[in-house]
């Protein structure tokens, strides 16, 4: 898939509404448009699994797997918005943790 977002008239709406001091119009704009962008990419998601066989919306294992999983790419989203999320820091440790794990089996497997 090659499904290309342009964020310019995000970037270009938050810089105009800087110029006048709307910041909070132009914040409150970048969330929503972060908000929507987060809900197509997991939508996509959800799109492929059924094109693939799943009972999403039977299955509410996964729906709880599948809104969990779109906590994190709310914060994904968010951070490259520069909007505040709690869920960055989780993601930042979780990352970290992975990738310290990852580091100590490639030391044991390499004694």
């Amino acid at each position: 898939m090659t499904n290309v977002i342009d964020a310019t008239h995000v970037f270009e709406l938050k810089s105009e509404a800087n110029k006048k001091g709307l910041k909070f119009a132009a914040y409150r704009d970048t969330i929503e448009y972060s908000n929507e962008l987060s809900n197509e990419l997991l939508y996509t998601m959800i799109d492929i699994l059924m094109y693939h066989g799943f009972e999403v919306e039977e299955n509410s294992k996964l729906c709880d797997d599948l809104s969990f999983i779109n906590m994190f790419i709310e914060a994904a989203v968010d951070r490259q918005f520069d909007i505040e999320n709690v869920m960055i820091e989780d993601m930042d440790f979780c990352i970290s943790e992975m990738k310290n794990n990852s580091k100590e089996m490639e030391n044991v497997a390499v004694e």
